[in-house]
């Protein structure tokens, strides 16, 4: 059931992400692959009646609940076409292929699933509003643009120079319904997905409607993170200044901003004390640093040090001397191990707001550091945490009633899957498999 379950979720993102949302593999080559129907690279699915039943349910209507083999071939074609995948029984593609293939089976008995249980709740297809109608149709032309623009670039490239908007357009929409035909799919199949995916989202928004989420659930869930955040500190302050999300919710007293203008060595020097300091060598590290740090760099770390003392803008200074790339400011804890040991004893050398340390030399040249602030979280971080922390609840709690429903559908209609037409392993127990003759 677990696996099951599993492969029920991935195949609902995988196909929404194939379908619903439109396409948008860079890879795809649209027209130009091979045609599907006339090829032999799919050779292993070729005389199977596109009328067999592949997955069935006992003792329930079989006009709403079969899935036949052609029903799962087209999805799956489509698939193969959209990865420009020409031969699924090749060693590399295989696995990946097989994995899809129970993704597409497993999505398409869910999918007749819902629309049952759907129409039980009353927000299934019959139930559709003129309203909600026209949202869906809304989307259809949303998704088949999208899938349309794909084609955009080859399009353009087949036409040449001066082809107007239109006959681009004309013709990417004649390599797109060509790629659905060689799937044996037509532009139909975009009402088919963007109604079912309307209703799946209206019958899980019935499903979770009741969830409530108290100040007092997100308050805990907070403070967790915070006791997270301070163990994680003590135990390793790299592990803590490495994570953005402990870093987010807790920051330590004492904690610093630091600005710099940082006055790199050139990369060749860099490199050769990176190498000295890897080999153990710190001496010659040292040495080479100390050589590197010369009269000319020294000369114009002290003019950047007679600007700022004669009152210019270490901002505007920034822009036109950091070579560190970055020119916001670091929040620095107090004995932090992420940054070079200079960048942190210079930050902590100076008293006041305001101030600017003296030069620090690390192995990356000079850093003139200003002290611009303290740390925290403030009132308003705070607030846009648990802002995010409740919507991270709600999900949670959305994906536990989710879950518990499919598993109680699924019970509920116990699929008989043809797992060997379809050349998928089914799970080692699993009882919903049948050999084909």
């Amino acid at each position: 059931m677990k696996k099951k379950l599993s492969a029920l979720l991935a195949s609902v993102l995988l196909i929404a992400t194939l379908s619903g949302c439109g396409n948008t593999n860079d890879n795809k080559t649209g027209s130009t692959v091979a045609g599907v129907s006339d090829s032999n690279s799919y050779a292993t699915w070729n005389g199977i009646d596109r009328n067999k039943v592949v997955a069935h349910i006992e003792g329930q209507d079989s006009e709403k609940f079969d899935v036949t083999f052609g029903e799962f071939y087209s999805e799956y074609l489509y698939y193969l076409l959209s990865y420009n995948i020409s031969d699924d029984m090749n060693a590399t593609y295989k696995d990946q292929c097989e994995s899809f293939r129970e993704e597409i089976i497993t999505y398409l008995t869910f999918e007749k699933t819902f629309l049952e249980v759907a129409e039980e709740m009353g927000c299934g297809v019959s139930s559709l509003t003129d309203e909600e109608k026209e949202i869906i149709n809304t989307n259809i032309e949303t998704t088949k643009n999208n899938f349309i623009s794909n084609y955009t670039s080859m399009a353009k490239e087949e036409l040449g120079e001066g082809a107007s908007e239109d006959e681009i357009l004309n013709r990417s929409t004649e390599m797109l319904v060509n790629d659905l035909a060689r799937a044996e799919l037509t532009t139909d199949i975009f009402e088919k997905w963007e109604t079912n995916n309307f209703i799946q989202e209206k019958l899980l928004k019935l499903l979770t409607k009741d969830i409530t989420v108290s100040d007092s659930d997100v308050e805990a869930m907070y403070n967790d993170y915070v006791e997270m955040a301070k163990k994680a500190l003590e135990a390793d302050k790299v592990s803590y200044e490495m994570d953005s999300t402990l870093t987010l919710v807790y920051v330590p007293d004492g904690t610093r901003l630091a600005d710099q203008i940082l006055v790199m060595f050139d990369e060749e020097t860099r490199n050769k004390i990176k190498e000295a300091r890897t080999a153990g060598n710190d001496a010659e590290a040292d040495k080479i640093r100390e050589e590197a740090y010369n009269a000319e760099m020294q000369e114009k770390v002290n003019s950047i040090y007679s600007l700022i003392e004669s009152g210019s803008d270490f901002d505007k200074l920034q822009e036109t001397y950091n070579e560190d790339g970055a020119n916001d400011p670091y929040p620095v804890i107090p004995g932090s191990a992420l940054y070079v040991p200079e960048f942190t004893e210079a930050i902590f050398s100076v008293d006041n707001i305001g101030d600017v340390a003296e030069a620090a030399i690390s192995d990356y040249g000079a850093h003139i550091i200003k002290y611009v602030g303290d740390d925290s979280v403030t009132a308003e971080e705070k607030e846009e945490i648990y802002a995010s922390m409740k919507d991270y609840i709600v999900y949670q709690k959305e994906t536990e009633i989710q879950q518990k429903a499919y598993e109680e559908w699924m019970e509920r209609f116990p699929y008989t899957i043809d797992y060997a037409l379809l050349k998928i392993t089914p799970d080692a127990d699993a009882d919903d498999a049948i050999i084909s003759e």
